[in-house]
This record gives structure tokens, C-alpha cells and sequence, in this order.
């Protein structure tokens, strides 16, 4: 189906329309994301928390302690941070970790349960599976919002002496009940495999944090006293706030407090993405509406001259070349208007002169037909035929030889006058005055026959003739059809070098392959033609003869080269079914 060029107009401003909306709309909802990284920065890390770490290590304002005084005070004070959400931990200058100040006594492999009292518990004993079968029960109750606020996680436990006894989540359980009182109560935080839950400080959505980045993002951290920034690692924005513990000229041995917060980036993102297009829909629909407008009014005012330019076209294409072309403009359409008007002058011209060619190209092909009558005489091979049988008969030393070899003499002429007549034809041919006796035949007895004729011409080069017979019958004129067999074998005999062979084909057709030198392939499709012969030993009117009458039993027929020589052969079609 074709296309209109005002529609492929009208598309392609639509699109370049549509990649500058979505690079303009990517550098929006970017600036959205790290504005909202910056507030998220200044909300989530609070330097109060840091402060009162300080207070209790007995850090004052420009009188930090020696790098050994502070690490005895951390390891004596029992640091609790009060927001669950955050991390906080003491690190040295070369990123390693002194202590996490985590909000439960596990960093890992615990849940925060909660209902008259807020109670952390170790998980560590359960199986790996049993731990990810908790986790995704946690995940689906805690995140089955109803509106806007978080579901509940109901477990029941049992513990003993602070240990893990007894665990029912959902459908599975840890542990054996035996005597023990069952509590039931819900979870609200937990940190299974390294995987710690979060709310966000932005919509207080829950998602998954990966503890094991917590100390590749440490690496990224930016060194120094009272600062804060966030970075991005791993699908989740990392917000960090630092301070100095120590004298921070003593730079090996310094210690830093660090504030991480965590939030999701592929759900921060999508919010920014999704509160930009709610905020800028109209705008967009009236951009479109414009720009449709525009690229409406520009293809109309392109195609409009084009389609001019196919009407005349398509006249000039039927022979008509008075069509005006009124285009004036001065762009490229103008100028392709003003050369198609002159190559309509030029192509009417041209055909004038082409006609008159024309007829003077039938006047030569009339010479061409006259020259053919005259070289009916020049077919050499029955002559030479004729003539080794001739000197056969002096030679010959009983009548019976002699009689053999006069009664081919006689068909041989017989076989000459019938090429002298076929070439008469190939003019009748060509004007189309030509009848097939169609017969159904045996194609080997014609070959067989064909073959002893050349007996003597073949004795004398030592040539051997191999003939191999699949289906030898054929429908067609069985004299026209010899004729094409003689003149294949007389070319098969003339390039055939001495001693060597002769491949006949006969399967609803003929094939024959002579060993020898190939013939030059850009010559191949030329050498069907009237006068063209590669060898320039010949008239060059054999193998157009034979492409007349093959052409006219609608056979399939070539030459071809082949590894040992040159192969010419036809076929019948209705028999390849």
C-alpha cells in the first residue's frame, strides 16, 4: 500500500515533535527528581541525631578528643538511634566500620514486633527458606495499603528467656509449641537476609533495602565535617549526612558519625514522572494541537506541487509531452519542475530520432534475412561428411562397403538439403510462417543415427562417445529436432580436443557435454545470435538455427560451462511435471 508524502510529511514533524517533547520532558522530570532528592536530603538527615551522639561521647565544638579517647567512649555507651528508618555507624578514614548504632541489637535476620510492648527478635535460627518464606508473607501483608496506610503483619511467637521458640506466619511455623503460652502481635519492620524494610520520607511507601550496599555507598562518601549529600547505587538514592568525632588534622586516624537514610529511585522516579505529565497535560494537548495544525499546513504546501509534478509525470510516461508544468517557485521543487519540462522536450525529441532508427534498424534486419538465404551453402560438416565417405568408397575393397558408404553419401545429402531448407525456414520463422509436425518419438534412434553419421569424423580424433538414456521419448518435429542434434554435435565434435569424450544426456530431451576449453562467459548469452560464433571457424547460423526451432517448440534450452567442458542441451517442459 503506498503512502502519501503528505502523510510521511505530516509524520515526520509529528515525530521529531514527539523526541523533542520526551527530551524536554526527561530534563523536567530530572530536575523534579533532584529537587526532590534535595528536600528528601534536608527531611531525612537531621544533624540533631548527630549532635546528641556527640553529647554523649563528650564531643564539644572545636574540642574533639584524641582518636583513642572517643573509640573507649564507644565501645562503653549503649547508642540507640531513635528513627528506624535511618542508619548510623562510626567509621575511620579508610571507610572501614567501628560500630553500627543499629535500632535493634541485630543488624541482621531480625523482626520488630510490637503490640503492648516493642520487641526486637532474632530470626537467625530459621532455615534459609523459612526466612524467605517470611519474608514474602511480611512483604505482601505490609504493603496491602488501604488508603495510604500500611497492612498489618500478624505473627504468633513464643519466647523463652529472649530465645526464638515458637513461629506462625500465614500457613508455616518455626519451632514446637509444647507448653509454652502463644502471643500474637504484629510486625512492623524486619531485616531478613540482608534485606531491611524502609518507609519512605516522602509517601511513607514500604520497600526492600540491601544491607550489603551499605558499605559500597560508604565508599562514595565525600570526607568531612557537618556535610551532607545523597548518591544513587543499586536502584535505591542514598542520603548521607557525616561529622567529625575526631581532631580532624590527624587525618589516619580520624572518625567520622554517619546518618544514611534510604529511598526507593524507581518509585521516586516514577512519582516525579507521573506528578509532571498531571501537571503539564494541558499543555501538551495544546502543543498538539498546534504542531498537528502546523504539519498539516506544511505538507499540503509541499505536496501540493509534487502531486502537480506526478501528473505530468505520469503523462510523460504514456507518450504525452505538452503538459505545462505552471510551478514558479524558487526552491528545489521549482527546479525539479523546470528540468522535468526539459526532459519532456528532450524525450520528445528523442523519440522522433528513435523512430526513425527504428525503421532503419528493420530495413538492416531485412539485409540480415537476405544474407542468411545466402549462406545456406556454407554448411561444411555434411560436406566434410560427404566428402571422408567419398574417399572411403576408393578405398573400399567389397561392394557391400561400397553401397554402405554411397547410401550414407546419399543421406547425407538428403540431410544437407533438409539444413539448406531449415535455414530458408529460419527467415519463415522469424515471420512467423512456420508449422511443427508435432509427433511423439523416440529420441534415441535419432541420436543413435545421428551419431553414426559422424563415425568417420570421430575415428579420426579418437573421440569416444558416451550416451546414457533415462527417457528417451519426446513430443515435437522430429526433422527440426535432429537438425538442432546435428548442429549440437558438430560444435561437440569441432572443440573436442583428440582422444577425448563425448557425453549424450537423453531424458524427455537432449544433453550433450564435450571435454575442451570453456567458452568466455560474458560470451555465453551472445552465442544464440545470428552470425555469433566464439570459434570464428563457423557461419555463426548453426546455433541460431537451433535456438529458432526450440524457441518455437517452447523447449527449455542453454549452454552452460562445466568442469570438464562446455554443456548445450533442451528439454520438454510438460514432462518436468
Amino acid at each position: 500500500m503506498k503512502t502519501k508524502i503528505s502523510v510521511k510529511i505530516f509524520l515526520l514533524i509529528m515525530l521529531a515533535f514527539i523526541m523533542i517533547l520526551a527530551v524536554s520532558a526527561k530534563m523536567n522530570i530530572q530536575n523534579r527528581i533532584d529537587s526532590t532528592n534535595h528536600y528528601l536530603l534536608q527531611r531525612i538527615i537531621d544533624f540533631d541525631d548527630l549532635d546528641n551522639l556527640q553529647q554523649q561521647l563528650g564531643i564539644e565544638y572545636d574540642s574533639y578528643p584524641e582518636y583513642d579517647e572517643v573509640i573507649q567512649k564507644i565501645n562503653s555507651i549503649d547508642y540507640i538511634s531513635e528513627n528506624d528508618n535511618l542508619y548510623q555507624c562510626i567509621i575511620r578514614q579508610n571507610d572501614e566500620v567501628v560500630r553500627w548504632l543499629s535500632p535493634s541489637p541485630y543488624l541482621d535476620n531480625y523482626i520488630h514486633i510490637y503490640d503492648e510492648t516493642s520487641i526486637y527478635i532474632s530470626i537467625a535460627d530459621l532455615s534459609i527458606q523459612q526466612r524467605q518464606s517470611l519474608k514474602t508473607y511480611l512483604m505482601q501483608k505490609l504493603t496491602d495499603y488501604r488508603y495510604s496506610i500500611p497492612g498489618e503483619a500478624e505473627v504468633k511467637y513464643v519466647l523463652d528467656d529472649e530465645q526464638l521458640i515458637y513461629l506462625q506466619w500465614g500457613e508455616d511455623s518455626y519451632g514446637q509449641l509444647d507448653q509454652h503460652q502463644v502471643q500474637s502481635a504484629n510486625v512492623n519492620q524486619f531485616c531478613i537476609d540482608g534485606e531491611k524494610t524502609i518507609q519512605s520520607q516522602y509517601d511513607s511507601q514500604l520497600f526492600l533495602s540491601q544491607q550489603k550496599d551499605l558499605e559500597q555507598v560508604l565508599q562514595l562518601k565525600h570526607h568531612g565535617y557537618m556535610m551532607a549529600y545523597y548518591t544513587s547505587y543499586h536502584g535505591h538514592y542514598y542520603y548521607i549526612g557525616m561529622t567529625g568525632l575526631t581532631d580532624w588534622e590527624d587525618q589516619d586516624q580520624d572518625l567520622y558519625a554517619v546518618l544514611i537514610g534510604v529511598e526507593d529511585q524507581a518509585h521516586i522516579d516514577r512519582l516525579m514522572a507521573q506528578q509532571y505529565f498531571e501537571d503539564n497535560w494541558g499543555l501538551f494537548l495544546g502543543a498538539l494541537v498546534i504542531v498537528v495544525c502546523i504539519s498539516l499546513l506544511v505538507s499540503w504546501t509541499i505536496s501540493r506541487p509534487i502531486k502537480q509534478l506526478d501528473k505530468v509525470a505520469l503523462k510523460i510516461k504514456n507518450n504525452q509531452f505538452d503538459e505545462e508544468i505552471n510551478i514558479h517557485s524558487h526552491d528545489e521543487i521549482g527546479s525539479l519542475a523546470k528540468s522535468i519540462q526539459s526532459m519532456s522536450s528532450q524525450l520528445k525529441n528523442t523519440m522522433e530520432q528513435l523512430n526513425q532508427e527504428i525503421e532503419h534498424v528493420k530495413k538492416l534486419e531485412g539485409l540480415r534475412k537476405d544474407f542468411v538465404n545466402q549462406f545456406t551453402h556454407e554448411m561444411k560438416t555434411p560436406l566434410g561428411i560427404i566428402n571422408g565417405y567419398s574417399e572411403l568408397i576408393e578405398e573400399a575393397t567389397s561392394q557391400e562397403e561400397r553401397e554402405k558408404y554411397l547410401s550414407i553419401i546419399h543421406r547425407e545429402t538428403e540431410r544437407l538439403n533438409q539444413l539448406i531448407q531449415s535455414m530458408l525456414s529460419l527467415s519463415r520463422l522469424e515471420a512467423g510462417k512456420v508449422e511443427l509436425h508435432q509427433e511423439e518419438f523416440d529420441l534415441e534412434n535419432s541420436v543413435t543415427e545421428i551419431v553414426d553419421e559422424y563415425e568417420v569424423l570421430l575415428m579420426k580424433k579418437h573421440i569416444q562417445v558416451d550416451i546414457k538414456v533415462l527417457h528417451p521419448m519426446i513430443q515435437g518435429d522430429r526433422k527440426l529436432l535432429e537438425t538442432v542434434i546435428h548442429n549440437f554435435l558438430s560444435n561437440a565434435l569441432k572443440h573436442t580436443p583428440e582422444q577425448g569424450h563425448i557425453y549424450i544426456t537423453i531424458d524427455h530431451g537432449f544433453s550433450i557435454i564435450n571435454e575442451g576449453s570453456h567458452i568466455d562467459e560474458e560470451h555465453l548469452s551472445d552465442i544464440w545470435y545470428t552470425f555469433v560464433t566464439h570459434d570464428h571457424q563457423g557461419s555463426g547460423l548453426g546455433l541460431a538455427i537451433c535456438q529458432a526451432i526450440l524457441q518455437l517448440h517452447h523447449y527449455d534450452y542453454g549452454v552452460q560451462n562445466v568442469e570438464s567442458g562446455v554443456e548445450f542441451y533442451f528439454s520438454d517442459l510438460k514432462y518436468d511435471c
